[in-house]
Formats: structure tokens, C-alpha cells, sequence
């Protein structure tokens, strides 16, 4: 008979499971309402409901936010980010493949969402330059970023969250460079893959500008009086703009579509030639100096749901939209709500551009910068002290001189003291959400305990699988996790497999660390659909992907993940 707590539970993770992969709510107040539920039905204590956030793991999560927000500031990734793009030209191959390499690098050490959301205007800007369809590149970056993310245990927040699931089960803990060995091959065949076999599944007609057409912009021209159509056409020709991409969209109003260098040689020749024509909401000739900048709303952004009209709060930058690419299709630019991946021109005031700048400064910055010239200035000798600090850190833990939570703690309060990072910015550079989530997620993996659903799972599991030895029953977890992965988030995924996998170890009677490893790479291993991961979710609206085009590219790369991880996995660390 299936008891309640069995039923109370499962209850829990298939809502919670369907949230997770719709975000109808935010998935942060998902995994709390679902913490507060199992509590209320008994299935978990009240101090194991707050134990998920007064475990080292969620510390730890947290001081690598701030670490890795200080990393930010210095613009280093971007510098480096940017001084790979001559070479796309000579060798676009090799250059995808460094660039692969230096973002899982990057990301080994430095959340993943951040180094993603950098280097996304300098991919779109590659694309521009060379010509080259934007999906080409942006699904490498998201991928190179998870490959990096599973080499380390801080790569990933996941990481730490299996980690100290597996220590409350009595697990001696993960050093930090475990995963390092079978990571590093993973990362190396995964990288491979997409660079000579992955990207030639886009082949969809490209543009002139080698990206989608949502690169072009829909601009609003106004006129003062009604004027005849003779006297439109000729300052439409006068302006150089083609007949073709004019279409009248009201009262004196008319709607074009140009691209981002286009728009700019329009005001221009607005600001220097007399015409009847203006933008729509641009400044005027007599202002003072101008910049135009080329945005893009990322994944979460603050501006979702708004219309252009709306955007009230940019005034304080002297900052005004006057272009949109929007990825749905839109009648009006100035009714339409934004989305993710949507793209906005702003005309900025030059006296105020660096205050405008400072927005992408924040790890959630409502917007991201798509202009070259506007990427934050590179502060070498700030860089080069947080860099020491992160050599301290990582020297002094891997020879076990003190554990990473101690070292990241003694970390945050060396950089407050040399004020490379003030105070308010330790809160703000904390990702909530994620440090809700973890904490929630930790409650449905004692939940799978306390329930006995471990137990159920494990038997089932052992009595289908256990004569063909264990190799084959590591496999099975893997492949579990995985498709888990990729319809909820991974640290759901991971919460509910870490109990799960231990138990199965221990009633083999097989060493339980092949078994954390394979949840820790299988949780990870998200290249199928667009939600699995945040990277893809990011990646999907700036690149106009569809669908299908996550399962081109990311089924093999599964099955090959899968593989090789069978494989490996014993290898590094023996039953």
C-alpha cells in the first residue's frame, strides 16, 4: 500500500516538475511553495525544510556570484572575448574551437549564466562581420559553456548541490577538480563534435548580413504636415532610403526597415541634411552629440512585457528607443510587448552614454549591449589582483589548507577590504532566485528519503538491472537523469537522482563516488531543448533558433555524452 508521505511526494514533483518546465511561476517561488508543502504535510521537518540553505553548498553558490560579479568589472572577458574575432576570418573553424575553449575555461571557474550572457553581443557581432549565420555560434557558446561548467565543482551550482545531497547521505564530499579527468575529455569530444559535425545541421536561407532577418529594424518616420505623395517620394530618395522598405503605417507616419548601420546613416543625414522627415522619438538636430547604441532583452529581463512607449525609467540615461527587431511578428513597434531576444536601437545623449553603459553592469542587467564600442573598459590591474586572489583560493583548498566555503568566505572579505567590490554590491550580485531554488531542490532529495521513494526506485532499478553488473546499472542513472534534465531544471533533476543513486550504490555494495559523477555530468548534459538549461534558454531567443534545431544538434551529443560517460566514468573511479 502506498503511503501518504510516498503520495504527498510525488504529488509535489510531478506539479513542480510541470512548473519547472513551463515557468508559468518563477521557478524560485515553485521550489519554495514546494518545500513549503512537503513541510506542512509532514514529509519533511521543518529544520531539514531550512537545511537546504544553511548547507555549505548554498554558501558557497552565493560567494561565487560575488566572485564571479567582481570578474565581471573588469571587462577582462570581454577584452579577451573580443580579441579573437580577427581571426574568424582567416580560419572559422579553429577560431569556434578557441572560442569554445576559452568560455568553458571561463566557465570552469565563473558561473556560467554571466560568461554566456558576455559573450552573446560578440558572437552576434562576429556573425555580422563575417558574415556568418549567428546559430552557427551562439549554440557553441551555450554547449562550450556546460562542457566547462562540469569540469570543476564550483563550475556549476548543480555541482555543489549534488555534493552536499551526497555528504548528508554520508558521503565523504567531491575535491574540487574530481570531475577535472573524465570533464576535460568530455569537453574536448564535445567541442569537436559541434565544431565539425554540429553546425552544418543550419542550413536555412541566410540574409545578406549572414544572420535571420529579425536582425533588421522597424523604424517609425514622422512628418510635421500632410504632404503630397510626389513631395514624400522624393525626400524618401533624397534620404537614399529604398522605395521598397517604405510603407505608410498611419497619419503621417512611416514605417521602414533598415538594419543597425543603416538607421545610423539615416540620422545622420537627418541631423546634417534639411528634411520633412524625423524619427520617431529621436532627439533632435539641435541636441547636442548623439551615440546609437543596438541592444538585445535577455533572458529574464525586466523589460519583458513592455512596450517601447513604456520604457519611461531609460529617460533618466536621456536614453530613447527608435528601433525594434522583434522576433514575433508585430503590426505596431510602439504596441508591441517585448520579448526575449527582441532588439532595440537606443539614441543616447553622449553626455550620458556611460551612465547608460553602467546597466550592463549588473549580472542582471535588463539589457544586453550589441555594439563593439560600447563594451566596458578593460582594467587590467584590477583583473590581475582578483586573479591572484582566485589563484590563493583555489591553491590553498585543492591542498586542503582550508575548505572552498572558508576560502571563498576569506575571498569576498579580502576584495571588500581592498574595495575592488563595495558592499551593496555583495547583495546584488547574488542570484536569488538560483539560492531559492537550490534551497528548494534540496528539500525534494530528503523528501525522496524520508518518503521511501529512493528505496522503491533503487529496487526497481537493481531487480531489471543488477546481473548485468554495475557498469550497466551506472548507465541506467545516467540515462534517467538526463531526460530528467532536459524537462525540468537541473537542479531539480539532480536533487531527485542524488538519494537515489546512493542508495543504489550502497545496495550493491559498489563505492558511491561512479555514481555522484554520473549524476553530476548526467545533470548537466542538457543539449536537447532550449529550456533544460539557462545557457540554451539565453541563447534561443537572441539566435531565433526553433525547436527542432536543439534536437538536431543536441540528440547525438547526448547519446555521445551518455557513451562516453559509461565508459569513463569507471575508468576515473573504479567500483
Amino acid at each position: 500500500m502506498i503511503s501518504p508521505e510516498i503520495t504527498v511526494t510525488l504529488v509535489v514533483m510531478v506539479i513542480t516538475t510541470i512548473l519547472f518546465a513551463t515557468e508559468w511561476i518563477n521557478i524560485g517561488v515553485t521550489a519554495i511553495a514546494g518545500m513549503l508543502a512537503l513541510t506542512v504535510f509532514g514529509v519533511i521537518s521543518p529544520k531539514e525544510a531550512l537545511e537546504g540553505f544553511t548547507t555549505t553548498a548554498i554558501i558557497t553558490v552565493a560567494f561565487m556570484f560575488i566572485l564571479s560579479d567582481t570578474v565581471l568589472r573588469t571587462g577582462a572577458l570581454q577584452h579577451f572575448a573580443f580579441s579573437i574575432e580577427k581571426n574568424f576570418s582567416k580560419n572559422f573553424k579553429r577560431s569556434l574551437f578557441v572560442m569554445m575553449l576559452i568560455i568553458a575555461l571561463a566557465s570552469a571557474f565563473i558561473n556560467n549564466t554571466p560568461v554566456v550572457a558576455i559573450f552573446i553581443p560578440v558572437v552576434i557581432q562576429l556573425a555580422y562581420s563575417t558574415k556568418t549565420d549567428a546559430r552557427k555560434l551562439l549554440i557553441p557558446l551555450s554547449f562550450a559553456s556546460i562542457f566547462g561548467g562540469t569540469c570543476t565543482l564550483i563550475g556549476t551550482s548543480t555541482n555543489l548541490l549534488i555534493d552536499s545531497l551526497a555528504q548528508k547521505q554520508g558521503f565523504s564530499g567531491l575535491s574540487l577538480f574530481a570531475p577535472a579527468g573524465v570533464g576535460v575529455i568530455l569537453l574536448l569530444a564535445g567541442t569537436c563534435y559541434v565544431v565539425f559535425i554540429g553546425i552544418h545541421v543550419f542550413s536555412r536561407k541566410k540574409d545578406k548580413t549572414g544572420t535571420s532577418n529579425f536582425s533588421h529594424y522597424h523604424v517609425e518616420l514622422e512628418t510635421q504636415q500632410d504632404y503630397p505623395e510626389k513631395t514624400i517620394t522624393s525626400e524618401i530618395q533624397k534620404l537614399r532610403l529604398p522605395l521598397s522598405s517604405v510603407t505608410h503605417s498611419g497619419h503621417k507616419r512611416f514605417r521602414i526597415t533598415c538594419t543597425f548601420e543603416e538607421l545610423t546613416t539615416l540620422l545622420q543625414r537627418l541631423r546634417n541634411t534639411p528634411s520633412i522627415f524625423t524619427v520617431r522619438n529621436s532627439f533632435s538636430s539641435t541636441d547636442s552629440e548623439t551615440s546609437i547604441t543596438e541592444v538585445s532583452v535577455p533572458y529574464h529581463s525586466e523589460l519583458e512585457g513592455k512596450t517601447l512607449a513604456e520604457l519611461n525609467y531609460i529617460k533618466s540615461f536621456r536614453a530613447r528607443p527608435v528601433g525594434l527587431a522583434a522576433i514575433r511578428s508585430t503590426s505596431s513597434i510602439w504596441e508591441h510587448p517585448l520579448h526575449t531576444g527582441d532588439k532595440i536601437i537606443f539614441q543616447v545623449r553622449r553626455d550620458h552614454l556611460e551612465s547608460f553603459l553602467q546597466l550592463e553592469k549588473s549580472v542582471r542587467s535588463p539589457i544586453t549591449f550589441l555594439s563593439k564600442n560600447h563594451i566596458i573598459d578593460f582594467n587590467r590591474g584590477k583583473f590581475l589582483f582578483i586573479l591572484l586572489v582566485f589563484l590563493l583560493l583555489f591553491s590553498t583548498t585543492s591542498i586542503g589548507l582550508i575548505d572552498f566555503t572558508t576560502g571563498s568566505l576569506y575571498s569576498v572579505i579580502l576584495l571588500v577590504i581592498s574595495r575592488q567590490v563595495k558592499i551593496r554590491q555583495l547583495f546584488t550580485a547574488v542570484n536569488w532566485k538560483v539560492i531559492l531554488l537550490l534551497g528548494g531542490a534540496y528539500s525534494i532529495g530528503i523528501a525522496m528519503s524520508n518518503s521511501g521513494i529512493d528505496q522503491i526506485l533503487a529496487n526497481a532499478i537493481l531487480e531489471n538491472l543488477t546481473d548485468y553488473g554495475p557498469v550497466v546499472v551506472l548507465s541506467a542513472v545516467y540515462l534517467l537523469t538526463s531526460i530528467l534534465t532536459e524537462f525540468m531544471t537541473n537542479h531539480a533533476a539532480a536533487a531527485m537522482i542524488t538519494p537515489l543513486s546512493l542508495l543504489i550504490a550502497q545496495k550493491m555494495g559498489v563505492a558511491p563516488e561512479p555514481f555522484v559523477i554520473t549524476v553530476l555530468f548526467a545533470s548537466s548534459a542538457s543539449f536537447m531543448t532550449p529550456t533544460g538549461y539557462h545557457a540554451n534558454t539565453m541563447v534561443y531567443g537572441v539566435g531565433n533558433y526553433r525547436y527542432a534545431d536543439f534536437l538536431k544538434i543536441g540528440i547525438p551529443l547526448n547519446l555521445l555524452f551518455w557513451l562516453l560517460s559509461t565508459l569513463l566514468i569507471p575508468l576515473f573511479f573504479p567500483f
